[in-house]
């Protein structure tokens, strides 16, 4: 199973005009509140592959079968 990290990117394709032209407004800001979001959501999807039994790849990544899923979760959470 092929792991992979999230990014802005993938979380900017999911978003209609109007969310992205709000996220990309908000970006300048000094503390960057989606970074810790995006860590924090890898680090929730993790631990229930964990809790499931299954191993783990690398740190910060996740399934790539997950990879939609958690930046569903992500989205919901940073709008």
């Amino acid at each position: 199973m092929a792991w992979r990290k999230p990014t802005e990117e993938d979380l900017i394709s999911m978003l209609s005009q109007e969310e992205a032209d709000a996220f990309r407004q908000s970006s300048d800001m000094a503390d960057d509140p989606l970074a810790r979001q995006i860590e924090n959501t890898v680090e929730f999807v993790r631990g229930n592959v964990r809790a499931a039994g299954a191993r783990l790849g690398p740190a910060g990544t996740v399934p790539g079968a997950l990879i939609v899923p958690t930046l569903c979760y992500l989205r919901y959470n940073y709008l």
